[in-house]
């Protein structure tokens, strides 16, 4: 009986111990199973942000539901390379997922914060990278601000415009007001340089204190360059804490001066102008409420500053132009070649601010350069016998027959050194200097030379530009004082450049000028007939102005014009030659098939001669010659004198184009500053609003305005009579901003709409036909109203009042006067804004103290 009781305990052991090792092997199994799927902690499956987990080499293991809505997967295999090309910048989620770290980007139209931490598995380190999409509600629940803090500083914007579009008064205003709501101890404002693709620092507040502002033009910051560098790259704002804690990103040079940073991109429209920065010598001192104050004030910001640089800019160009008159008006002074020269080199060392100017000529026989004094700021003793001779291979002959311009800063240059101007610099250093070749026709015939700017300033590439247009202009005056001095020799060529010169009288008047400028060579040529075609690139057609002598017949001008496209035969005529003629036009084998053969028979041509008309190098036209009087052929003496004819009416005429530009920019300038002072002022909306429409209509010419804003409630595009001028709308224009086709409006594309005539042109959407056939508009210019990357509505100007065409020149100006409209109506909605959460306030206050007052009577009973 005991064996058997041992017997079955056995059997039981065994049994147990089997069941034992085959549970432990399923275990690891199970465990190996487990090892073999990606491992995702149970707090990530239900967050409310996307997540991704990563292995080594990039291999994403997981997407949560979020992260595989955003980037469209439909069910896929997560793909980073694929997931990478959705996201701006590229390369943000592969530096993510490489290593720790934070960073913001763009997921088609989201925008998105992400942060990716490493953790620890059983096959090697995982990443865990977490993104938050980041929208107005959602930060408004952590970075409300007070909008009184907000009023202030675009008060302070707002005064300061009006007042005056200096652009250094502006910036210096932004930030004394930005001072009295945030505390820094150190500020900047860039300007955004597309060319260049750099920041431009255009005030920066000291190191130390902020009682005094300073310029500085140096430690431009290239793209991706420190923390500006960075914003410009990401076109994000960016706030950091703790500058040694934050190592994603680094400051251009960290001396220990701040800990504390924030910036803001500027954007006007969706164009990115820039950067306002300011940073704390403490930690923690920016948080996310500071961050929303200045993005609410970036885009009056960006639009206050904008229109100082371009009024800037304009100023500068108007100056420029007047510069170019001045000079012109030597032509008309022919005298003695001392005198000439004297009264050339002051002006230009008036205009461009310096203490030494002087001209050298280049003779082409003996290749060697000589003074032409008086040089203004020097003796005529130290400049009267100076010759410079330059070695073909050497940087200087490079400048001369190769560059439009050249300028150094340094005294030591090696250039200075080989312009051999030793008498001069024994009498006075030369710390900068700058050369410009003097181009007549195709020729360089010498160098306008100037030195020392005043109050001991630096050239730059602005101050080229204008040298440049001098040099030009200088050589029409120094190539009219070599004509001058050969006067024995060509007695008969200079009598008739001065007989042109006095055309300069009626350059207000291009069809007098024309008519003046004809009449005279034509009686200098003695021919019946003399006219002056300029090309138009867009037809391409030489095209024949007003004035053709000989041709009374206006409508006879109007037909005679004749195709030039590129590589024909009339093209090559006056695109290679400076001069051709022909004394038998029916029978010339080179022009025999073509329209200068038709034409000339139709109006009774039969001998022509013409001469380019060339400034700077650019080749305007041609002037025409036919039939001489006297029944003679043209010779090459006649070709010589009408190639130097043709060069003096070029200038003329290139003169007469600067002088109408001249006038047209002073009067655009003072528009758009109009504008923006109408723009600035405090009222009602309806009250500004028809202010600036009408001052839109005198800076645009226009015969209508018209002002459409989008109702933010149903989505609409309405055009309100009380924002229209010139015509008489008796009801509110209504469109569907969300039918078909309206995805091309100006309002949804963002683009700028030119049509030059609406009736045919089939661009224009069908939505705004029956207010175009109602009004009869014939030409027009719509450009969108943006403010902080928002379309609010559309600004239109119709029916030139001049009879002129619109041109892309006009619609560039329309976009910076929608600017500064866009931004003082968001401004006006947010004092209409301000101004009901105050009237609540104050009702609210007032219910408090009624609901006091009778519970102090009832607590008194």
């Amino acid at each position: 009986m005991v064996e058997v009781y041992l017997f079955i305990t056995g059997l039981i052991f065994f049994a147990w111990l089997y069941a034992l090792v085959r549970q432990t092997q399923k275990g690891f199994d199970a465990e190996q199973m487990t090892e073999a799927r990606p491992v995702v902690p149970v707090n990530l499956m239900d967050t409310a942000e996307a997540v991704l987990v990563a292995e080594g080499r990039g291999r994403i293991v997981y997407a949560n539901d979020l992260a595989r809505e955003w980037f469209g997967m439909d069910g896929g295999t997560p793909n980073l390379t694929l997931m990478s090309q959705m996201v701006q910048p590229a390369d943000t989620l592969h530096d993510l997922v490489a290593e720790a770290g934070h960073a913001s980007f763009r997921l088609n139209q989201r925008r998105i914060e992400a942060v990716s931490h490493p953790i620890p598995g059983p096959e090697g380190r995982r990443m865990v990278v977490v993104m938050r999409e980041i929208t107005a509600a959602a930060l408004q629940t952590y970075t409300e601000f007070d909008p009184l803090r907000a009023m202030a500083i675009l008060s302070d914007i707002s005064q300061v415009v009006g007042a005056g579009l200096d652009l250094h008064t502006i910036v210096d205003t932004i930030l004394r007001s930005i001072g009295q709501s945030l505390s820094f101890t150190s500020a900047e404002i860039n300007l955004w340089q597309p060319e260049t693709q750099t920041l431009v620092p255009v005030i920066r507040t000291p190191r130390r204190g902020t009682d005094e502002l300073n310029k500085q033009d140096d430690a431009d910051y290239e793209m991706g360059e420190g923390y500006s560098g960075w914003i410009a790259m990401y076109r994000q704002p960016l706030l950091i804490t703790d500058v040694v804690a934050r190592t994603d990103v680094l400051p251009k040079s960290f001396k220990g001066d701040f800990q504390s940073f924030l910036g803001v991109p500027l954007f006007v429209g969706d164009r990115f102008t820039g950067t306002l920065e300011i940073a704390h010598r403490d930690r923690d001192v920016f948080g996310y409420r500071d961050l929303a104050l200045l993005q609410t004030i970036s885009g009056q910001i960006a639009a206050a500053i904008e229109a100082a640089r371009l009024y800037q800019d304009q100023t500068a160009r108007v100056a420029e132009l007047s510069g170019l008159q001045q000079i012109a008006e030597a032509m008309s002074q022919l005298g003695e070649p001392s005198e000439l020269y004297g009264q050339l080199t002051q002006r230009v060392a008036h205009l461009m601010e310096v203490d030494l100017c002087g001209v050298l000529l280049f003779d082409e026989d003996e290749q060697i350069f000589h003074s032409q004094p008086p040089f203004y700021g020097v003796p005529d003793a130290l400049i009267r016998n100076y010759r410079l001779k330059i070695a073909p291979e050497s940087e200087l002959y490079t400048i001369w027959r190769t560059r439009p311009w050249w300028f150094t800063n340094t005294p030591d240059s090696p250039i200075i050194r080989h312009m051999n101007l030793d008498d001069i610099m024994a009498a006075m250093p030369i710390n900068t200097m700058a050369l410009a070749p003097m181009i007549v026709g195709a020729r360089r015939i010498g160098l306008l030379i100037v030195a020392n700017k005043r109050m001991r300033q630096e050239f730059d590439e602005g101050d080229m530009r204008m040298l440049m247009s001098f040099a030009s202009q200088a050589a029409v005056v120094v190539e009219n004082a070599r004509l001058y001095l050969d006067e024995q020799r060509r007695t008969r060529e200079l009598g008739g450049l001065q007989q042109i010169a006095q055309a300069m009288g009626v350059l207000r008047n291009p069809d007098e000028l024309y008519s003046q400028i004809t009449q005279r060579i034509a009686a200098l040529m003695n021919v019946q007939m003399c006219g002056i075609l300029l090309y138009d690139p867009k037809s391409r057609l030489l095209v024949s102005q007003r004035g053709f002598f000989g041709m009374d017949d206006e409508e006879s001008v109007n037909f005679y014009q004749l195709p030039s496209p590129p590589g024909s035969t009339i093209a090559r005529l006056w695109q290679n030659y400076n001069v051709w003629y022909t004394n038998d036009v029916r029978r010339d084998e080179l022009v025999a098939d073509t329209d200068l053969a038709t034409l000339a028979q139709a109006v009774g041509i039969q001998q022509t001669m013409i001469a380019t008309l060339v400034v700077g190098g650019t080749r305007l036209g041609i002037i025409q010659a036919a039939n001489k009087t006297d029944d003679t052929d043209f010779t090459e003496d006649d070709a010589r004198i009408l190639s130097i004819f043709a060069g003096q009416a070029a200038i003329l005429i290139d003169n007469a184009r600067l002088y109408r530009e001249m006038q047209r920019r002073t009067h655009q300038a003072e528009g758009l500053r109009a504008v923006t002072e109408i723009a600035s002022q405090i009222g009602t909306i309806e009250e500004i609003v028809e202010q600036v429409i009408v001052a839109v209509a005198n800076v645009m010419d226009a015969q209508m305005v018209s002002i459409a804003l989008v109702n933010e409630q149903t989505g609409q595009l309405v055009v309100d009579p009380a924002y229209v001028w010139g015509i008489n709308l008796k009801a509110p224009y209504i469109m569907d901003a969300y039918a078909s086709g309206f995805e091309n409006s100006v309002l949804i594309s963002r683009r700028p709409f030119l049509s030059n005539n609406l009736r045919e042109d089939r661009e224009q959407l069908p939505q705004y036909r029956s207010l175009i056939n109602q009004f009869n508009l014939r030409n027009i210019i719509q450009v969108p109203l943006i403010i902080q990357d928002r379309s609010i509505g559309e600004l239109t100007v119709a029916n030139r009042a001049t009879g002129e065409i619109f041109t892309e020149a006009d619609a560039q100006l329309l976009m910076a006067i929608a600017t500064q409209v866009a931004a003082m109506i968001d401004r006006m909605r947010l004092y209409e804004a301000t101004d009901q959460d105050l009237r609540a306030r104050v009702q609210e206050l007032d219910a408090l103290s009624r609901v006091s007052h009778e519970l102090g009577q009832t607590i008194e009973l």
